[in-house]
């Protein structure tokens, strides 16, 4: 037996699940390629049983599957619920569970709604409203469509996934909450993935002699960054200077939203904080309080033309 965090069920014995927490209802999705017999299952006291489990219009109906559906499963006083792959015969099941808070009752009006997803992965797309929430699907992606409006009251957002790519890549990215973003003049509003601190490379590790750029970062839901400048070989001179630029979404100028720090001329590693309500702190070169822009940048500015061997990389944080 074995658990599949990435929501792919490909042999018989394994199982997808996620804790109800205080969710008293799921809707669960089985989707893709598949043969074989998949059982809906909650856990009640550390033993497991066949579920509650309902059609989408609240009829009720057998805890097995062995076709691609969506069903509601009654998970009211239960610690987890699962999909769990009885006997498989080929492919993969993609399974995927949310979370609602209501009460599941064959022929109710309202199932609650939507307080948190759980999505096994890959390319997030733009949120748009759709006539039927419930059995609309796309080629080659998962969607789910939630509308507070419709009888099954379920909150309208369309999550759909690269799944071709990420089966074929043999990787799946991680689950975790969804956040709204409201919305950017060339982008408009869409759902994107909520993260916590991450970090990235800003500049690879070279010798550089004039001034450059970082790539443009878009910022998700961070509210501050520590950059780590890190000097192998240095010619001294005027030295270097990390700053923070800010890029206009209409325009795409950019701005420099950081002070100038004091200009670096020795090899060593140079941390910079920019965060709200930051404190200075010792190991730091400089420590700004201002926020991070949706879209930004490092620059490193070079004083002359000297040679400086450098990395740049970056901790964004929320």
């Amino acid at each position: 037996m074995a658990r599949r965090g990435d929501g792919r069920l490909v042999a018989t014995d394994d199982y997808y699940d996620t804790a109800c927490q205080a969710m008293t209802a799921f809707g669960v999705e089985v989707s893709w390629t598949w043969a074989g017999t998949i059982t809906f299952q909650v856990e009640i006291g550390g033993t497991w049983a066949d579920a509650l489990v309902y059609s989408t219009a609240h009829a009720s109906v057998v805890a097995t599957t062995t076709v691609n559906v969506k069903r509601l499963i009654d998970t009211m006083g239960c610690g987890k619920v699962r999909a769990f792959m009885t006997s498989w015969t080929s492919g993969a099941a993609v399974i995927a569970f949310n979370g609602t808070v209501g009460n599941l009752t064959a022929g109710s009006g309202s199932v609650g709604a939507v307080v948190d997803t759980e999505l096994p992965a890959a390319v997030l797309l733009s949120d748009t409203a759709l006539a039927d929430p419930v059995t609309t699907t796309y080629a080659g992606a998962l969607s789910f469509i939630y509308d507070p409006t419709s009888a099954i009251g379920w909150v309208r957002q369309r999550m759909a996934f690269n799944v071709t790519d990420a089966i074929a890549g043999g990787a799946f990215i991680s689950t975790g909450q969804m956040q709204y973003n409201s919305g950017e003049s060339t982008a408009g509003a869409f759902w994107e993935r909520a993260r916590g601190n991450y970090n990235q490379v800003q500049l690879a590790s070279a010798a550089r002699t004039a001034s450059v750029n970082g790539t443009t970062q878009t910022n998700q839901n961070g509210r501050g960054i520590m950059v780590f400048l890190n000097v192998s070989a240095s010619a001294g001179g005027a030295g270097i200077q990390i700053v923070i630029e800010m890029i206009d979404s209409i325009s795409g100028n950019t701005k420099q939203i950081s002070v100038s720090p004091t200009a670096v001329t020795a090899t060593g590693q140079y941390v910079y904080v920019y965060y709200p309500g930051a404190a200075s702190a010792g190991g730091a070169v400089s420590t700004s309080q201002q926020p991070i822009p949706r879209s930004w940048r490092v620059r490193v500015i070079h004083g002359d033309g000297a040679s400086h061997t450098y990395s740049v990389s970056a901790s964004v944080n929320v």
